[in-house]
């Protein structure tokens, strides 16, 4: 547990406490959830397009080798 002051009146209290004793300020909770920074949704769906152009660059040799090895027989 950990002190902290509050930010309507300065009172010292706990960071546990949901609301400030002396004045009754509600004390905002951290959030659970870690946020990495410089995280978006842009760097996933860049993620999706560069595994989806490698997905349909190994299957254009996949063919080709198979045409070409067909062919070869």
């Amino acid at each position: 547990m950990a002190l902290i002051k509050c930010t309507e009146c300065g009172r010292e209290l706990s960071d546990k406490a949901a609301a400030c004793p002396g004045c009754g300020a509600p004390i905002p909770q951290p959030s659970l959830v870690p946020q990495k920074p410089g995280s978006s949704i842009g760097a996933s769906w860049l993620t999706v397009i560069a595994l989806a152009s490698a997905g349909v660059v190994l299957a254009v040799w996949c063919i080709r080798f198979w045409l070409d090895a067909r062919a070869g027989t």
